[in-house]
């Protein structure tokens, strides 16, 4: 089964754990990418908070080696609906099914 990452300041993407996604802390876009390039095809999904992604060329750099993991960004400041709209979205995308159950076109 594949696994679900989430890359983000400490203290602030801990919530995801209780969807089952691993958790890892970071604190500047040079460690995201450093966590990324660690990865392996074992995660089906990436999800990294956008205040700390590193340059879009490494994104596209990263992703093209390999299919999996698929890397989306959480925005940092949209209401809570909306970011977990964005999350269901990219997490049905990631794996073919709504594990959050929340519903959606």
């Amino acid at each position: 089964m594949y696994k679900a990452a989430v890359i983000g300041r400490p203290g602030t993407v801990e919530a995801f754990r209780a969807l089952g996604a691993e958790v890892f802390a970071a604190t500047n876009p040079a460690e995201v990418e450093e966590l990324l390039t660690s990865f392996t095809a074992d995660y089906a999904i990436v999800l990294i908070s956008e205040d700390l992604a590193p340059a879009k060329e490494v994104l596209v750099g990263l992703n093209s080696k390999q299919v999996l993991p698929a890397i989306s960004l959480l925005p940092v400041e949209v209401s809570a609906e909306r970011a977990l709209e964005k999350l269901r979205f990219s997490l049905e995308k990631a794996v073919g099914a709504d594990i959050l159950g929340l519903g959606g076109e």
